[in-house]
């Protein structure tokens, strides 16, 4: 899975801001849903002008189909975002055990970015993406830099600061 940075704008033109360091579910429950929510207020604002100014009745359903699929859209969104809303662990705090069985069954770089956060104090955009990402907490080996990863390790780096 690819973290993009979501490609929509506000009303006003601009792109909201988007963190690359955020999972998919989270973008969906800081930025998406609450777009679709935004979107479904205008559109019901829209019908209720329609109806007002009683505009040709293929407007007006045109309107309400376009409504209901947002506001089916904003269930799903929600319906995923809520699934496995389960606290995700940080990575360096996982057994060893824990990353072989990642690497055995092939787990990709979305899903440890997806399903593992990394620590609260670390501010490196997407730490978690391997290669990219912060070395130290991506280095897999059994006693490697990811089991010595604390706020005293990390205090040299560039991308320490405290984010709560």
């Amino acid at each position: 899975m690819n973290n993009e940075t979501l490609k929509i704008s506000e009303p006003n033109g601009t792109k909201p801001p988007v963190s690359g360091s955020i999972s998919f579910k989270e973008q969906m429950i800081n930025e998406i849903i609450p777009f679709i929510e935004r979107m479904i207020e205008k559109e019901e604002e829209h019908i209720y002008w329609l109806e007002r100014k009683n505009a040709p009745k293929e407007f007006i359903e045109r309107s309400k189909w376009h409504l209901n699929h947002f506001r089916q859209r904003h269930k799903e969104y929600i319906e995923y975002a809520e699934q496995g809303a389960v606290n995700r662990s940080y990575f360096h705090e996982i057994t060893q055990e824990e990353v072989d069985k990642l690497i055995t069954d092939k787990r990709s770089i979305g899903y440890v970015m997806e399903n593992y956060k990394q620590p609260d104090w670390c501010n490196y955009p997407e730490a978690l993406s391997m290669t990219m990402g912060c070395w130290s907490l991506c280095d897999l080996k059994k006693e490697g830099l990811r089991t010595k990863i604390s706020k005293e390790f990390c205090k040299g780096c560039d991308c320490f600061g405290n984010c709560a």
